[in-house]
């Protein structure tokens, strides 16, 4: 009982993330409610606008901060929502206290700010959340995190990914190397690190640079860019593996993967595809909807004559247990079991395991 309880766990957090990002697509931020779902925020990148949602709701943040290099963060007073008094924190990497500050208004008021640096150079997580007791629907901040001072610095973001599996890598070096009359030098400017996310940032003043990026296991790359005044410059990097793709050295083909799947989830419609089913050698075609309490109902089922796939759903009328053994869900692959609860064919989750597509 407890694992499945920690499955439709696993499962709720899944159906939040799509359910606030239909219902509030104007933030799509949100689950961003502690330092594991935190927001990715770069400096001097455009302010960002937030809410929160409940009582006790707090937003938390990412970012990377040079060591003496003061920054700014900024909560607007115009789009400050009646009843909020916000207060943000500073956290390090290990969960550390940093820098602690209530903005300090209700309702309209001043513009606030909070200016400061960091003891050293890497990632900060920042926390806002609201002291005001009394929780209110007009609830919206908008947030902004940038370098007030110095030249218009430009900034340099993207993602660190496995050109083979597309997925990201962590802690791969980056750095910016200035060029300069066309000539290439060894003077580092700035360098940083990807995060969990592979995602990075390089805030830089107005040149030309070569951007280079490497991780262990990996070839180096390297590209050249120019950088401009306040501008925000998308630089994103695929690795190659030192050894190749895999042993047969062909890149694994997501889409291919996603059509060969049996299941397919609609985030767009919570609406979960079973391209083909098998019931007692019958195959079908099945849509069941996602309801509120994470149990899906079936809404359609049709004759599949000719069925394709080699490893399709299997329906065993005995246990009555559905079992997908590949759905395609959130950009990931997943095996799914579904166990029927009632007579009108209301499934609920059995078993929800994350696959690995590179075995």
């Amino acid at each position: 009982m407890g694992g499945n309880m920690l499955i439709l766990k696993i499962l709720s957090m899944l159906c939040l993330c799509c359910l606030t990002t239909f219902v509030y697509a104007e933030e799509n931020y949100e689950p961003n409610n502690d330092a594991d779902s935190a927001t990715w925020f770069y400096i001097n990148d455009f302010p960002q606008k937030h809410k929160f949602d409940y009582q006790g709701d707090e937003d938390w943040f990412l970012f990377f901060a040079v060591k003496g290099l003061p920054f700014t963060i900024k909560i607007d007073d115009a789009s400050v929502g009646n009843g909020i008094n916000p207060s943000i924190e500073v956290y390090n990497t290990d969960g550390l206290l940093e820098r602690e500050h209530n903005i300090g208004f209700i309702g309209e008021g001043e513009e606030s700010y909070w200016s400061g640096g960091v003891p050293f150079t890497g990632y900060y997580f920042l926390r806002v959340h609201n002291v005001e007791p009394v929780f209110s629907a007009d609830s919206n901040y908008t947030l902004s995190i940038f370098i007030p001072e110095g030249p218009g610095n430009g900034v340099i973001q993207g993602i660190v990914k496995d050109q083979c599996t597309s997925k990201s890598i962590a802690k791969a070096q980056v750095r910016s190397l200035l060029i300069e009359a066309d000539v290439r030098t060894d003077y580092i400017i700035d360098q940083s690190f990807s995060y969990q996310s592979g995602d990075y940032g390089l805030v830089l003043d107005p040149g030309s640079y070569q951007v280079e990026v490497f991780f262990p296991g990996y070839h180096r790359k390297s590209k050249d860019v120019e950088v401009l005044e306040f501008d925000t410059i998308p630089l994103s990097f695929e690795l190659e593996p030192e050894q190749g793709c895999n042993p047969g050295g062909q890149a694994i083909d997501i889409e291919t993967l996603k059509n060969e799947s049996a299941g397919f989830f609609d985030e767009s419609t919570l609406q979960l595809e079973l391209k083909e089913v098998n019931v007692s050698e019958n195959f079908f075609s099945v849509q069941l909807q996602l309801l509120n309490d994470g149990n899906l109902q079936l809404l359609s089922a049709q004759s599949v004559p000719s069925p394709t796939l080699k490893n399709p759903a299997l329906y065993d009328f005995q246990t009555q247990i559905v079992e997908v053994p590949q759905v395609f869900a959130f950009n990931k692959f997943f095996s799914l079991k579904l166990v029927k609860q009632s007579d009108d064919w209301v499934f609920g989750i059995n078993e929800l395991l994350e696959l690995d597509i590179n075995k």
